[in-house]
């Protein structure tokens, strides 16, 4: 088929121009043609588009010089092929100057062919490489665009390190106007600024890999950072040929961040609990150090976790606090919640709402502080003033019932001067022993409420030891076994024998009785150094030399929700018809007379631990304070660990111990301890830990500190005196020692020196 081809023919002879269609006919064209033969005419054709014109050179009212000018001036690119009868060398280069695509002689019009496939393939390549650079500057205008409105710095370098492009930002901002193109870092920027750049850009060149980095710029006179994103472009041997760069200041953002770990920073040393919650979900956003400290959850545990499942027993507890935040938009008040380990906290709560700016809740900010130890003193304030009003009462109504009584009793043996029937004397009898027995109660109430009435002697502590156990081994069951333990040269204690007999026999009674199936009761003393440090710890203690007696039973224990209520009068757990509930506050108020105080420790199914604490008189030889040859010595600065879950106890001891030379680490629990351990073991020297501990008890810490360094040095502390029932474990695990709490400073720095320093006193 033949091609088309429109084509516009200027020429004065319609001979000619047939002629010319011929030959376009011959090369395989079909042209769709005019003719024109005027300047006019030609204006108006060329509205029109054409494929190819051709023109004649020399026409009586035009010329084809003329019209390819007219041409080209109106931006067209159409192939022009001039054709003359006679055209000269000079003509047909001037013609070509002017962009003549070709010229041909008219007696030569075979060529004409070959020449419109040649001018045409020429005009289709132009108008392509036309279209291409139009895209390419397209494609540049685009590109510049994007790079110039970039919200921050974009650059491009070649292989050897010279900048090829720089973007808007990085131009005005950076460069500002310095010749910049084709220059290296160390032509642009200061030397310290150029290595760094330059280090960067070897290690992609290297790796040709991105890699993203955090760098300084100068901004005018200003130093600021930008967070640059680089990463290289390969040529077709994958070699890198340019290194692109994208780089975001982020000045303003660092030196927020710095901001917010500065504030965040001072949250984390408040003691107060500080967390954020958000308000619909109640999921944690912030917990603080002092969180952490006071609840046991670290902040990776507690952060998104619901508030209150995490630090109340029941989480609906919290439902009726919400409603009062959510009504007035701030909390103010005491709570009850708790631990990691289950262990009970009073916390005085601070809560604020905080609301969006539509009005909406938010979140939530709570302050907690830690008002535990000081609702427990609180309250030992408080039963101490109940018992003293009781005690009061006690004595007025024992005044009157003694009046009551004497009549009684008195009346009745009288009476039995008298003969009477036996049925009256057992009704006498009856009315002599309930009065009596009355009395014996009033007598109790008395004790309670005034204390002791009596001399008071100089008694050594061994005889009313060795008096009770007798008593107690005579009269209790035979499967309840009685043993005594006294140490050597005891101080002695002022007191009235009578009175402490009664101390002694009501606990070993409430011992008997809590050991129905038998077991063993020990009976023990030894002196006892109160100093400051052991007094600050312990409510009524007064520093100075004491006897401590302790009756320990391996009995049936007492529940910790009754350990505060025991000394309470009339108090009791036993059955009705079995005990008055005077027997301890009568002991409590005897041991108070006297200037003592007591200690209960106890644990279900394990027993209890009574210790009597009663002021004592130094024998004139000996002294209470230590000479300088007895003194514990100062530490060397060795490290040790110290693990106990009641807080006031490794406060005093760590204070105490950092006070005599040590360095000491604290855990308030064993997890806590291990983690510890696990990052100092081989600084700690010794590890000094409590027995009965919540979730993992002292033994089981012990098997793993074991474990982690076998011949770590272990000193053990319980609560428990005499036959602890860990002392078969201990002696296992070759326990170093064990302390008897509350351990005063002596005895705890002696221990601690004999234990690190085991052959400093051998010869």
């Amino acid at each position: 088929m033949a091609d088309p081809l429109r084509v516009l023919i200027v020429e004065d002879s319609a001979s000619d121009a047939e002629l010319l269609i011929r030959e376009l006919r011959r090369a395989g064209y079909e042209p769709q043609w005019e003719r024109v033969d005027n300047e006019p005419d030609y204006l108006q054709k060329l509205e029109s588009e054409y494929d190819l014109i051709i023109s004649d050179y020399a026409m009586p009212q035009f010329d084809g010089i003329r019209a390819l000018r007219l041409l080209r001036e109106r931006g067209s690119q159409a192939p022009f092929i001039l054709v003359s009868g006679t055209m000269g060398e000079e003509t047909a280069v001037a013609a070509m100057k002017e962009g003549a695509s070709d010229y041909l002689l008219k007696d030569r019009l075979a060529r004409l062919g070959p020449a419109v496939a040649r001018v045409l393939a020429q005009s289709k390549l132009s108008r392509e490489r036309e279209r291409a650079e139009q895209d390419i500057r397209a494609s540049e205008l685009r590109f510049s665009l994007f790079m110039d409105n970039l919200p921050g710095f974009a650059w491009i370098k070649d292989a050897e390190y010279r900048y090829v492009y720089a973007n808007k930002s990085l131009r005005q901002m950076v460069i500002r106007g310095r010749d910049w193109f084709g220059k290296t870092n160390a032509q642009i920027w200061p030397p310290e600024l150029a290595a760094v750049y330059e280090g960067t850009d070897r290690e992609i060149i290297e790796t040709r890999s991105p890699k993203e980095t955090v760098e300084p710029i100068m901004e005018g006179e200003e130093q600021r950072t930008i967070l640059a994103s680089k990463f290289p472009i390969l040529d077709g041997e994958a070699r890198v040929a340019f290194i692109c760069g994208i780089g975001i200041d982020i000045t303003e953002r660092l030196q927020a961040e710095a901001r917010i770990r500065e504030q965040a920073d001072i949250i984390n040393r408040a003691h107060d609990a500080i967390i954020m919650r958000d308000f619909e979900t109640k999921r944690i956003t912030f917990w603080n150090v002092g969180a952490e400290n006071l609840y046991g959850w670290t902040a990776e545990e507690a952060v998104g976790r619901r508030i209150g499942e995490l630090i109340f027993a029941d989480p609906s507890e919290l439902d009726p606090l919400m409603e009062l935040l959510l009504s007035t938009g701030e909390f103010r008040g005491e709570i009850r919640q708790i631990t990691k380990d289950k262990k009970q906290l009073t916390v005085e709560g601070r809560a604020t709402l905080i609301r969006r700016a539509d009005g909406s809740p938010h979140s939530v900010l709570i302050i907690n502080t830690d008002v535990t130890e000081h609702k427990r003193l609180e309250t030992q304030l408080l039963r101490a003033q109940r018992l003293e009003s009781i005690g009061t009462l006690a004595s007025g109504v024992a005044h009157d019932l003694n009046n009551i009584l004497a009549p009684i009793l008195m009346g009745s043996a009288v009476l039995r001067r008298a003969e009477m029937e036996p049925d009256d004397e057992a009704i006498l009898s009856t009315i002599e022993t309930c009065a009596q027995r009355g009395a014996d109660i009033v007598r109790q109430v008395l004790t309670f409420a005034r204390g002791a009435e009596g001399d008071r002697l100089n008694l050594p502590a061994a005889p009313l030891i060795k008096d009770v156990a007798k008593i107690a081994q005579e009269t209790f069951p035979k499967k309840i076994s009685v043993r005594t333990k006294i140490a050597e040269r005891l101080w002695t204690v002022i007191g009235d024998p009578t009175q402490l007999h009664q101390v002694l026999l009501n606990l070993c009674v409430n011992a008997r009785d809590a050991m129905p199936a038998g077991g063993t009761l020990t009976l023990s003393v030894e002196n006892f150094a109160v100093d400051e440090h052991y007094a600050s710890m312990t409510p009524g203690a007064k520093a100075g030399p004491h006897a401590c007696f302790e009756v320990i039973d391996t009995g049936m224990g007492i529940p910790p929700q009754n350990i505060d209520k025991i000394f309470d009068p009339f108090f009791t757990t036993k059955e009705l018809g079995h005990g008055t509930g005077l027997g301890l506050s009568s002991v409590i108020g005897i041991v108070k007379s006297h200037g003592g105080f007591m200690s209960v420790y106890s644990e279900v199914g394990r027993g209890s631990t009574f210790k009597v604490y009663l002021p004592a008189k130094i024998d004139e030889l000996e002294t209470l304070k230590e000479s300088p040859d007895t003194a514990s010595p100062l530490a060397q600065g060795e490290l040790l660990l110290l693990v106990d879950d009641e807080k006031p106890i490794l406060q005093i001891a760590q204070a105490l111990l950092e006070g005599h030379g040590y360095h000491v680490l604290t855990a308030g629990d064993a997890a806590e301890a291990l983690a510890i351990f696990a990052m100092h073991k081989d600084e700690i020297k010794l590890v000094l830990t409590d027995m009965t501990m919540p979730v993992m008890d002292g033994i089981a810490l012990i098997r793993t500190l074991q474990k982690m360094k076998p011949d770590v040095r272990v000193i053990a502390s319980t609560g428990r005196g005499g036959q602890d029932q860990h002392s078969d474990e201990l002696e296992e695990l070759n326990v170093h020692a064990c302390l008897t709490k509350p351990y005063n400073k002596n005895k705890l720095l002696k221990t601690l020196h004999e234990t690190l320093h085991p052959n400093s006193n051998k010869s």
